[in-house]
């Protein structure tokens, strides 16, 4: 026994070695973070003479100078044919964006794997097919063709618009939700319909529960994603600009050489990080929750 237990103590020459790569991967996580954060209060002359140390003069200025400056021209419909949207306009697009896309995409995704998850028929089989097959086979080139079809139905340039155009099923997601309604049984079903419940109610009222944890990972997760999306901003909504693109604009546009520096463009990541920041420092324990076996569970 006393063998058994010190056995049990000692670490394992995989385990030390699984360990020192875990740390080596989180020390080249956090380092570029690091760096980024300590250059974004540097000025651009210590940067290119001190591009490792500390900063010799905290430039709390840098991101004063992104509040204030941090701006994108866009298309006017006023006396004036082009106005400047500043970073609390893109603040508020951003979040109707990220919030709309990813509730039109999260409860689209989800009333179709429903509806091929609980209702077997060859259509529903071929559906589960065809979404596999795009997942393997990369779809390229369908960008002027969707800018095409938006101005033609008057959607382009519309935050409307984009939710409809864009609220479509398929990927990872799709696969969860379809996962997660499978595994529901058919008792529950049977029991509200005898009760006299329709199809809609069985869908919203019985099912769905089921999967509100599920509901609430895919839509952190898409948030994240939208929230960092810029190019579909740019091409389908130029005229009302999220922080992305503001950002994407701010680094590539011909703005004023004293405020587009490598310090002020970091300084202009970490702020538009903050939220992303907040949010999973508060929906941390919720995600982690529905993560089992590297997926997610309802």
């Amino acid at each position: 026994m006393a063998k058994a237990k010190q056995k049990k103590g000692k670490l394992s020459v995989f385990t030390c070695i699984l360990c020192g790569i875990l740390i080596l991967y989180c020390i080249m996580l956090l380092v570029p973070w690091a760096w980024g954060l300590m250059s974004s209060f540097k000025s651009k002359w210590d940067l290119r003479s001190n591009m490792f140390g500390l900063p010799k003069e905290w430039m709390f200025s840098n991101y004063t100078v992104v509040l204030n400056r941090f701006t994108v021209t866009v298309e006017s419909s006023g006396p004036y044919p082009t106005r400047a949207v500043g970073i609390l306009e893109m603040s508020y697009n951003s979040i109707v964006y990220s919030v709309g896309m990813s509730l039109s995409g999260t409860f689209v995704g989800a009333v179709m794997a429903y509806a091929t998850a609980r209702y077997r028929y060859k259509f529903s089989a071929a559906i589960y097919a065809l979404v596999l097959a795009t997942m393997i086979l990369p779809l390229i080139g369908s960008l002027p063709s969707q800018l095409q079809v938006a101005r033609a139905l008057n959607l382009h340039d519309s935050m409307v618009g984009i939710f409809v155009m864009k609220s479509y099923f398929g990927g990872m997601f799709y696969l969860v939700f379809y996962g997660t309604f499978t595994s529901v049984p058919q008792d529950y079903t049977d029991v509200a319909e005898i009760d006299g419940a329709g199809q809609l109610t069985v869908m919203l009222r019985i099912i769905f529960p089921f999967a509100k944890s599920v509901f609430f990972s895919v839509f952190l997760l898409n948030f994240i994603s939208y929230w960092n999306d810029y190019q579909t901003p740019l091409l389908f909504v130029p005229n009302r600009p999220t922080l992305a693109y503001g950002l994407w604009s701010f680094a590539n546009a011909n703005h004023n050489n004293d405020i587009k520096t490598v310090p002020t463009q970091l300084a202009g990541c970490f702020m538009m990080a903050i939220p992303i920041l907040l949010l999973y420092l508060l929906a941390q324990n919720k995600m982690m929750e529905n993560v089992s076996m590297g997926g997610l569970k309802g």
